[in-house]
C-alpha cells in the first residue's frame, strides 16, 4: 500500500469514520483502489489512483446523503406506536399515537 501523491483530499471511511486509509494498486497493470485500514472496507477498482480516489470521495458523499435521509426518516416515524395511522401521517394529517406532537413540541 502507498499513499496518494496528488493533492486530492482522500476522504474518511464512509461506513466506520477512519481517515487513515492508503491507495492501493500496482502500476504495472494499472489497477488502484482505496482501502479503508480500520474495517477493511475497498473503494472501486480503477485504472489510476486519482481515479480510485474520486469514487471513493463519491461514494463516501453518497453514503453521507443516505445516512441523512435514514436518520430524518427514523426521526420522523422512528417513534410511531405499531397501531399508529402511518397512511395519515403522510397525508400530513396527525398521527393517532402522539408522536407528531412530542415532535412538534421538541420532546423527542
Amino acid at each position: 500500500m502507498d499513499s496518494p501523491e496528488q493533492d486530492v483530499e482522500l476522504k474518511p471511511c464512509p461506513f466506520c469514520g477512519w481517515s487513515g486509509n492508503a491507495v492501493s494498486g500496482t502500476d504495472d497493470i494499472q489497477v488502484a483502489y482505496v482501502e479503508c485500514a480500520d474495517c477493511g472496507a475497498e473503494g472501486p477498482t480503477e485504472i489510476t489512483k486519482e481515479r480510485a480516489i474520486e469514487s471513493w470521495n463519491h461514494r463516501h458523499d453518497r453514503v453521507q446523503a443516505e445516512v441523512a435521509a435514514l436518520k430524518e426518516l427514523l426521526r420522523k416515524y422512528g417513534g410511531h406506536k405499531e397501531d399508529c395511522d402511518l397512511i395519515a401521517v403522510e397525508r400530513g394529517e396527525a398521527c393517532t399515537c402522539g408522536y407528531d406532537a412530542a415532535l412538534a413540541r421538541g420532546g423527542v
